[in-house]
């Protein structure tokens, strides 16, 4: 799907160059000059983060929803445990694997939730804030939920 978007970001960059080049009338150097600019923004907007294919992404400080087709990137949330240091996770994918990886200060810990349906007590870790990092190793039809108890 990159080489796609990389072919054609290229030709609407040659696209913009021709028109602004030309030496035909000012709308068409603007024109050449505003295709440019909307290849460079779009570039810069969604290059870096990876996509995610028929899917969606919810995260707040108390609950993570993923769920996609297949994605290539990692998803990153922070949360903060209770008193009773609990998170409930319903996770489930049909082929690959789904780790999550809970870390805080210098403790750390992952776990495999490739087919998951229960509570994970966090005794190791303190009451407070603990970052989740949930990434798929070729991961299809990923659907998972985890909310902090």
């Amino acid at each position: 799907m990159k080489i796609i978007f990389i072919i054609l970001l290229l030709f609407v960059i040659v696209m913009g160059r021709i028109f602004s080049n030309s030496g035909l009338d000012n709308k068409y150097i603007r024109f050449g000059r505003g295709v440019v600019v909307i290849a460079l923004v779009l570039c810069i907007c969604f290059w870096g983060e990876g996509m995610v294919y028929n899917g969606s992404v919810h995260i707040s400080e108390q609950k993570m929803k993923v769920k996609f087709l297949k994605a290539d990137r990692e998803f990153n949330d922070r949360m903060k445990l209770k008193q009773d240091r609990k998170l409930d996770i319903k996770a489930k994918c049909s082929q690959g694997r789904i780790l999550l990886t809970i870390y805080q200060k210098q403790k750390e810990v992952t776990y495999d939730i490739s087919d998951w349906n229960k509570v994970l007590e966090l005794e190791e870790f303190e009451e407070g804030y603990v970052n989740l990092h949930l990434k798929n190793e070729q991961a299809r039809n990923v659907d998972v939920e985890i909310t902090c108890e």
